[in-house]
């Protein structure tokens, strides 16, 4: 018999995970019990296509070659597709699952929430949540929680790979990791959970919970003081090769900015920054949203 998080793992993409969030929330007495197991796997065997575990359902409904939970989650991964498009995959290995995090299973703000155990726990939400979100939990929670939290985006079927996959690479390595205070993990790409050694080499991958938000301070900074084109002019120019044509370009670069955009760019030392740096923050931005002016 499958639990609730042997189903989860069996997703094959975001929207099926969403979809089976989702579905974990509105029917939270589900009791995999009631499904029939299907016949030994052969040609002919009579198994359900999805999860070859259990016996297609014998009602007479649209997938008759699923059973009955995995016909409900096929019916709603259509809804689940738009907006797990938009969404983040947050696995958490905490010291303990705190009242907040337990009420968050009624939050607004979040797609879908799994409470595995007093120390695990899965979320989707949309992505330019994120900050707000991890606010959130650092305010009530405070210094008493401690442990990891791993992001990583939601997508499809990515080299043989499913969504799956990599929520069994991220429970794998917390071991890595002492529970002494509150990291984060954020992989930029799915296949960064499966080999994250380079990433981690280039510093680019584990961060206190403080380190991470005021990353996310400065990607929405980033993004009110810098119009769209001014972003992508500014992404071609740090990653030219010639310094001189680099230097030359520069010059003309700033001469369109305003003082504090200038002021920030300086503050950063943004010319001194990596390929790899560039490429990271670019992929940040994605995850906040553009300030509101008063």
């Amino acid at each position: 018999m499958l639990s609730k998080f042997d189903w989860l793992r069996r997703c094959r993409d975001g929207a099926e995970l969403l979809a089976t969030l989702q579905y974990f929330s509105d029917d939270p007495e589900f009791d995999a019990s009631q499904l029939e197991p299907g016949g030994p796997l052969s040609a002919i065997g009579n198994l359900c296509q999805r999860c070859r575990v259990y016996g297609p359902a014998k009602e007479k409904i649209k997938h008759t070659r699923y059973c009955r939970f995995c016909e409900k989650i096929i019916m709603r991964k259509t809804e689940a597709a738009s907006k797990s498009s938009r969404a983040v995959v947050l696995w958490g290995n905490v010291n303990q699952i705190s009242r907040r995090l337990r009420e968050s299973e009624h939050s607004a703000s979040l797609f879908g929430i799994f409470l595995h155990d007093d120390q695990h726990f899965l979320i989707m939400m949309h992505r330019q949540h994120l900050k707000q979100w991890l606010q959130d939990l650092v305010i009530y929670s405070g210094l008493s929680l401690k442990g990891l939290l791993q992001i990583f985006p939601s997508i499809g079927e990515y080299r043989n790979l499913h969504i799956g996959d990599y929520l069994t690479w991220a429970i794998h390595h917390e071991a890595t990791f002492l529970m002494d205070q509150l990291r984060v993990r954020f992989y930029t790409d799915p296949h960064q959970v499966i080999n994250p050694k380079k990433r981690e080499q280039e510093g680019l991958l584990t961060y206190t919970i403080s380190d991470f938000i005021s990353m996310l301070d400065m990607a929405e900074v980033f993004r009110a003081r810098l119009y769209p084109q001014q972003q992508k002019e500014l992404f071609d120019l740090l990653n030219l090769k010639d310094p001189k044509e680099e230097q030359f370009y520069w010059g003309r670069f700033l001469g369109q900015l305003p003082q504090e955009a200038k002021d920030m760019l300086s503050a950063w030392k943004v010319r001194q920054w990596s390929h790899q740096q560039t490429e990271f923050f670019y992929q940040l931005i994605r995850y906040v949203i553009l300030p509101q002016s008063n």
